[in-house]
C-alpha cells in the first residue's frame, strides 16, 4: 500500500487510524485511552513512517502500549516489516490479522482442521502465518508459493539469529504449516521420497497424507535420541517409517496415531514378512519381524504412558504377535559315535567318571 508523504495529507492518514484504533473499545474512557496512546506513539516517532526506518532495538524498546498500536496500524495498512521485528516483538499479530481477515482464519482453520491438528497446533500455526503475512506485507489471504517460500526462510533466518538456532517450538508449527499451505494449494509438496530413501525425504512425502502421525513419530524419535545411540534411534526411525508408509497406503481413514487399531496391526504382519531383506531375498526372518514388532509394541506402550495428545485407546501390538525364533534340538550321536564315546569312557581313569558317562549314554540323555 503506498502511503503519500504530503504532510496534509500524512495528518489526516494519521488521524483517520487513531480514529479506527480508538473505536475498537466500546467505552469511551477506553478510547480516550487509545487516542492518547497513538497520538503519543506519532509524537515520539513522527508516525509510522519516521518508526519504519529505526533500528529493531529501538523500536522493540518502546512502551507495550505503543507497540500494540504499531502492530494494529501496520497490520491494518498491509505494512511490510523485517523479520527481527516480527520475530522480536511479543505482539498479537494473530488477533490484528484474524480481524482484518476473518475469511481466511475460518479457511485455514478448518483445513487445518481436516488434517487432524488439535486447536493449540492450529493457533501455533496460524500465529506463525500471521507473521509471515507481516514480514512480506502481504494479506494471509493471498500469500503464496514463491512469497510464502521466501518470507518462510526469512522468517526462520530472524528465529535462528535471535535463538542460536530454531526451537521446536518455532519449528513445529513451521512444519505443520507447510501441509496445511500445500493442501490449500498455496505452497510447495514436501520432497517426495528419493531413490536412495532418504530418511528425511520419506517422512516429508508422509506428512502430506499424514502430518499428525509423522509429527508424533518424530516427537517420539526426537525424545530416544537424547537416550539411545544413533544407530539404534535409526533403526526404530526405520521401523516407524515402515508402519506410517504401509497405513497410509493400505488405510485411506488411518492419519494419525488415534486412529490406529487392532486390525491395521494384523494386515501389517503378513505385510512386513513378505518383504524382501537387504539381500533382496523374499521373506524376513522370525527375528527381524519380531525386532520391528517389538519396536512398534514400545512405541505404543510409551506415547501412552507419556500421554501424548495423539494416542491409540490401547496398545494394538501384543506380545504373542512376535514370531517364535526356531531354536534346532540338541544333535544326538550317531551309533558308530556312541561305541566311541563308550570304549574312550572305560579308559578313564575316574570311576565316577566312568559311571556317569555309562548311565548317561544308556539312558539316552
Amino acid at each position: 500500500m503506498i502511503v503519500s508523504t504530503v504532510p496534509g495529507d500524512q495528518d489526516d492518514i494519521n488521524e483517520d487510524l487513531i480514529e479506527r484504533y480508538a473505536m475498537l473499545s466500546t467505552s469511551e474512557s477506553a478510547r480516550r485511552n487509545r487516542r492518547a496512546v497513538a497520538r503519543r506513539f506519532n509524537a515520539e516517532f513522527g508516525g509510522i513512517d519516521g518508526w519504519a526506518p529505526l533500528p529493531p532495538e529501538q523500536r522493540l524498546g518502546a512502551g507495550v502500549v505503543l507497540r500494540s498500536y504499531v502492530a494494529w496500524a501496520l497490520v491494518e495498512q498491509g505494512r511490510s516489516v523485517d523479520a527481527d521485528y516480527v520475530v522480536g516483538a511479543p505482539t498479537k499479530w494473530a488477533n490484528h490479522v484474524r480481524n482484518r481477515e476473518p475469511l481466511a482464519h475460518l479457511e485455514f482453520t478448518q483445513m487445518a482442521n481436516d488434517l487432524g491438528f488439535g486447536p493449540l497446533e492450529v493457533k501455533r500455526m496460524w500465529l506463525v502465518m500471521s507473521k509471515l503475512s507481516v514480514i512480506a506485507g502481504i494479506r494471509a489471504s493471498t500469500i503464496a508459493d514463491a512469497d510464502y517460500t521466501t518470507t518462510c526462510a526469512l522468517y526462520l533466518a530472524a528465529v535462528e539469529k535471535r535463538c542460536g538456532g530454531v526451537p521446536k517450538i518455532f519449528g513445529t508449527p513451521v512444519f505443520g504449516l507447510n501441509s496445511v499451505m500445500f493442501h490449500l494449494h498455496r505452497g510447495p509438496a514436501p520432497k517426495r521420497r528419493t531413490r536412495d530413501g532418504n530418511r528425511r525425504s520419506d517422512w516429508e512425502a508422509l506428512t502430506i497424507t499424514a502430518p499428525i502421525m509423522v509429527a508424533t513419530m518424530r516427537r517420539y524419535l526426537d525424545q530416544l535420541a537424547v537416550s539411545l545411540r544413533p544407530g539404534s534411534v535409526e533403526t526404530i526411525d526405520t521401523t516407524l517409517r515402515l508402519f506410517a508408509q504401509f497405513a497410509v497406503d493400505n488405510y485411506p481413514d488411518v492419519r494419525s496415531v488415534s486412529n490406529i487399531g487392532r486390525i491395521h496391526i494384523e494386515g501389517f504382519k503378513p505385510w512386513l514378512a513378505a518383504r524382501p531383506d537387504k539381500k533382496g531375498q523374499s521373506g524376513l526372518t522370525p527375528t527381524t519381524i519380531g525386532m520391528r514388532l517389538g519396536h512398534l509394541h514400545t512405541f505404543f506402550a510409551r506415547i501412552i504412558e507419556w500421554d501424548y495428545d495423539d494416542q491409540p485407546r490401547r496398545n494394538p501390538v501384543l506380545h504373542g504377535d512376535k514370531p517364535i525364533r526356531n531354536r534346532p534340538l540338541p544333535r544326538f550321536l550317531d551309533d558308530p559315535s556312541s561305541g566311541k564315546l563308550l570304549t574312550a569312557a572305560r579308559t578313564l581313569p575316574d570311576a565316577f567318571d566312568r559311571l556317569v558317562v555309562e548311565m548317561l549314554a544308556r539312558t539316552g540323555m
